[in-house]
């Protein structure tokens, strides 16, 4: 199966009033077999000015120098830098958004509507995608890690980012910016992906036969699929 796993950086928390500084994406084929990896794509948004909260604009400093940098460039020419780096772009709009990354995904052959996966991507990331007008051709079902790693008897909410990488046991620590956030995430799921195939589960016919022997994971499988 081919996914892209999708994380933004932003300067706040609501997406009519906020904006995406940053936009990471990294493109699995499960297909491939011990090379899933197919590709990333970045894009930073350069805004003249910013609307956002403290605590949104400091986690991101890092990435404003870089914006800020940009914007003093009076030389900086951003056709010749994305024509240089197509996987790294530097955009203005989302009409110049689009172009770069409808290329990107046009060059590595994902070009059917596309399975998404990233941490808490529906009720997030999409939700600033939308407002910002960037369309994307994407399944409504899509993946997000903390479904994958709950604990069903003790958790009392869903896990963070860094809840999943630790009871993965993937020793790293979340590092806010798109491109890494999105690698941990397609990290996640392939590792269990990996789990579910070491335990016999090959296809969906031998996860019927464990499900005939196990309510729990037949009602949870269940309303996943309805």
């Amino acid at each position: 199966m081919k996914f892209i796993s999708i994380d933004i950086e932003t300067t706040g928390l609501d997406p009519q009033k906020n904006q995406i500084l940053e936009f990471g994406a990294v493109a699995i084929d499960t297909s491939c077999g011990s090379a899933p990896y197919v590709d990333d794509f970045r894009a930073v948004f350069v805004h003249q000015e910013l609307t956002g909260n403290p605590i949104a604009l400091t986690m991101n400093k890092g990435l404003i120098d870089d914006i800020s940098f940009v914007l003093k460039s009076k030389d900086f020419d951003f056709d010749m830098q994305n024509d240089l780096a197509p996987r790294d772009v530097c955009v203005r709009t989302s009409e110049e958004f689009q172009k770069y990354f409808d290329q990107w995904l046009g060059s590595i052959g994902f070009t059917e509507r596309l399975t998404l996966a990233g941490k808490n991507l529906a009720s997030f990331d999409l939700k600033f995608i939308e407002a910002a007008g960037i369309k994307i051709k994407y399944r409504h079902r899509m993946i997000d890690p903390a479904i994958l790693y709950v604990d069903w008897e003790k958790d009392e909410t869903l896990p963070d980012l860094q809840q999943c990488l630790d009871r993965a046991g993937i020793e790293k620590s979340v590092e806010h910016t798109s491109i890494a956030d999105a690698m941990d995430v397609a990290e996640l799921v392939l590792k269990k992906i990996n789990n579910i195939k070491d335990i016999g589960i090959m296809d969906l016919s031998a996860l019927e036969t464990i499900q005939k022997d196990n309510p729990l994971l037949k009602s949870f499988m269940k309303s996943s699929t309805d």
